[in-house]
């Protein structure tokens, strides 16, 4: 098996997931510093974020950031059951947020939104331009640069992509910016730095999701090294902690 063939599965995971994560990990991008949007149930529930946004937007439609909120929570939801048919309803209610008039312009959110599906939807040229436009408005929006990052590396760029990602770690050390940088390693050919990488998200990991997210990745990164039952033990973890 090529070395290309054997990162082809956690390559793929770590894109979609890591934008994801961006999106929704405690801290992520679309948590605000004051009083956050009505979200759902529980952290990792996005059924009920979705409800509880869509809810909220009947009362008020004009509010940009539950718009936001509600697109990320439709990209999370399209992670969870592989339909890509929430992509179209992402889509839709980032471009709503983008529409309503927001002080100093566009709801950052949304834009970044934008280029993290752009992102999923492997249009990483588009990905790029939403992100440096995020940028432009907002530098100081830390996930942005795990958008930028994700572009970058699947256009080839590894040099701006490393920068980016040091941005983000410097600005947000937080489990996003670190399962980035696994990847990153492991591109580069340092398995070693890419598995210390994710012990320490694993460490760091907020919630049950996340937690099978990084041991997932791991799992992976065993396989691939040709240790079958480090990555057997691996999976069972991911599944046991999000069945």
């Amino acid at each position: 098996m090529t070395r290309v063939r054997i990162l082809l599965p956690l390559l793929g995971c770590a894109l979609l997931g890591c934008v994801l994560l961006a999106l929704f990990a405690p801290g992520g991008v679309l948590r605000r510093d004051g009083e956050p949007p009505p979200e759902g149930r529980e952290p990792y529930d996005p059924a009920g974020r979705i409800g509880a946004a869509q809810e909220h937007l009947r009362r008020h439609p004009d509010d940009a950031a539950t718009w936001a909120g509600l697109g990320g929570a439709y990209l999370e939801q399209a992670r969870r059951t592989a339909d890509v048919a929430y992509y179209g309803k992402a889509e839709g209610a980032f471009r709503r947020s983008l529409r309503l008039p927001v002080p100093g312009g566009p709801h950052i959110d949304a834009v970044i939104g934008m280029g993290a599906l752009a992102n999923a939807r492997h249009d990483f040229a588009g990905g790029r331009r939403w992100a440096e436009r995020a940028r432009s408005a907002a530098p100081h929006r830390w996930a942005l640069y795990g958008v930028l990052t994700d572009s970058y590396l699947e256009l080839g760029d590894y040099e701006r992509a490393e920068g980016a990602l040091r941005t983000m770690l410097d600005g947000r050390p937080d489990l996003a910016s670190f399962t980035r940088a696994a990847r990153v390693e492991w591109l580069r050919g340092r398995t070693g730095a890419a598995r210390e990488a994710l012990l320490r998200s694993r460490e760091i990991a907020g919630g049950p999701a996340e937690r099978a997210f990084v041991l997932w990745q791991l799992g992976e990164l065993a396989w691939s090294g040709g240790d079958p039952r480090a990555a057997l033990a691996a999976y069972g973890e991911a599944l046991a902690a999000d069945p």
